[in-house]
């Protein structure tokens, strides 16, 4: 029996009228109903090159060391003499993000390791390419420069690179293109930040538990590194109502803020004793990295974000089932725990909204339903709350229109890869 393949991440835009959705190897746009709160589809866009799925590369087979399957349960490493695992390569769309204006968005695609400009046709009701730019190694994060004239795109080998919005980049799969910047492990996140005066930055996190601030253009200039990180960082972000602000998370037990311009960590929330009861066989480590028990557990964060409208960040631990939410208090900076949203299924991705969040669920066992649900704040009652209307309406919608689209219908064992951050903790043997 095959179902619609869960949904990796979704976007709304400021308007709150189009939700854009990565659906395995496609991109959906969904339109709000003018009057009404239903949905409809208003464009798609499959990546053709996705349908040949390619031979696996160093990169990919490294990636595969520790990773999880679906099922939760890790896969087993193989020792010396043993024959290795198979190595499925990945083919997905990942990494979405819209433009400033948002008249186009920005996917990064794992079949040719490119980025993607889309631009949305509503009255064709698709998605049209309009350019496709390939990179010599993997794009993981992207950004746009507030003008929407650049992108600015971070590898998982540590390199970023910018590129033109639209107009067309010389350098045949990227190979001519100069890195921006170079850390010395994978890059995870990178984004634009504007100090008070004006200057720009380019801020990006790395596998190697770093957070590197540089000048924009000037890009040979680091201004500063936020140092207080143990493990990797995952996910960092500027919140639109405070714009000197930053959180970042990933593998540690803690969510920091930093005053990113004066280069000063101002609070941090531990949330270990937090996710406790969230944590399955899921999250046990690898075979070749457990203890003698075999009860070492392994866990991140693998994103966080914030409301747009109120002071209110949102953060989730992969394959679990909880959203975390935190108040930040404006006028110390003190981060406090406001509220814990029990979900159904694990939470897959996370974005921001006016007035709350908008999480996508593994929903497999779900008989297609509950892909993508709405936590607003009611500002009335001080608190968050599903907003089950919104579920029920998107789900008809998806629905109606995927359900005989060969693309995203697949079999429960065709499900792609959707745990993978945790798979960026070190290990002894990686320092030697």
């Amino acid at each position: 029996m095959t179902l619609i393949h869960p949904f990796q991440s979704v976007v709304l835009n400021a308007a709150e009228d189009l939700l854009f959705a990565i659906v395995k190897n496609e991109v959906v746009v969904f339109r709000r109903s003018e009057g009404s709160e239903g949905y409809t589809l208003a464009g798609k866009w499959v990546d053709e090159l996705a349908k040949d799925p390619p031979r696996a590369t160093s990169e990919e087979a490294s990636d595969s060391k520790k990773s999880k399957g679906n099922d939760g349960t890790p896969n087993a490493s193989k020792g010396k003499g043993q024959p290795s695992v198979e190595i499925v390569p990945t083919n997905l769309l990942r990494a979405m993000t819209l433009s400033p204006d948002e008249s186009k968005l920005l996917v990064c695609a794992d079949s040719d390791k490119s980025v993607c400009v889309l631009q949305i046709d509503s009255d064709k009701k698709e998605l049209n390419l309009i350019k496709r730019q390939a990179f010599p190694k993997r794009p993981n994060a992207i950004a746009a420069l507030e003008d929407g004239s650049q992108i600015v795109v971070a590898d998982k080998f540590g390199d970023a690179y910018q590129i033109p919005m639209v107009e067309e980049t010389k350098g045949k799969a990227g190979k001519e293109l100069q890195p921006l910047i170079g850390h010395v492990s994978m890059l995870t996140d990178v984004l634009f930040g504007k100090d008070d005066q004006g200057k720009k930055y380019l801020i990006t996190s790395d596998r190697d538990e770093h957070i590197r601030v540089t000048h924009y253009p000037q890009t040979f200039i680091i201004d500063k590194w936020l140092f207080g990180h143990r493990e990797f960082v995952s996910s960092i972000h500027i919140p639109s109502w405070s714009s000197q602000l930053l959180f970042s998370a990933g593998g540690d037990d803690t969510i920091f803020l930093w005053d990113w311009i004066k280069g000063s960590k101002l609070s941090t929330f531990e949330y270990k004793d937090l996710i406790k009861p969230y944590l399955t066989d899921a999250h046990l480590a690898a075979s070749r990295f457990q203890n003698e028990n075999n009860d070492l557990i392994e866990y991140a964060v693998a994103q966080i974000t914030t409301c747009r409208k109120f002071p209110y960040a949102a953060f989730f631990v992969e394959a679990t089932k909880a959203l975390i939410i935190l108040h930040v208090d404006q006028t110390n900076a003190a981060l406090s725990l406001k509220q814990v949203i029990d979900l159904r299924y694990n939470v897959i991705s996370l974005s921001q909204v006016s007035d709350g969040f908008l999480i996508t669920q593994d929903n497999h066992e779900s008989g297609n339903k509950e892909f993508v649900s709405l936590v607003r704040y009611i500002e009335s009652k001080d608190t968050f709350e599903l907003d089950k209307q919104f579920g029920e309406t998107l789900d008809e919608a998806i629905n109606k229109s995927l359900s005989e689209d060969s693309t995203v219908n697949v079999q429960p064992a065709d499900i792609a890869q959707l745990y993978g951050v945790a798979n960026l903790k070190k290990h002894g043997e990686q320092y030697s």
